[in-house]
């Protein structure tokens, strides 16, 4: 979190609210949003959480220097229950494909 006073200036520009109205939504004042904006460790996450809300993002979209786990050991049933759905997205992407084929031939024979 690093970067959410960036983060939460270049979302509420995007959005038209301003800081001060974001602040009544989420029931504190101008002056400690501000504070957070400077210092994103005094911020709960439940507040956290009540900001994404209002603004329309994933609370992920705060952490963004949060890297990805690396190593990770699933047990068996994990790993079918990975291996399903990569079948599945497989399966819908090539499904997926076919229909933009569909869709181009259409087109030509317009």
């Amino acid at each position: 979190m690093k970067h959410f006073g960036k983060q939460l200036d270049q979302i509420l520009r995007k959005t038209g609210i301003f800081q001060k109205d974001l602040a009544r939504q989420i029931g504190c004042t101008n002056v400690t949003l501000s504070k957070w904006k400077k210092n994103p460790k005094t911020i709960k996450c439940l507040e956290l959480e009540e900001i994404s809300k209002i603004l329309g993002v994933s609370i992920t979209y705060w952490f963004d220097d949060v890297a990805p786990a690396k190593n990770i050991v699933y047990d068996d049933a994990t790993n079918r229950k990975i291996a399903e759905k990569d079948k599945e997205i497989a399966f819908l992407k090539e499904l997926l494909a076919e229909k933009e084929r569909t869709i181009q031939i259409l087109i030509e024979k317009k």
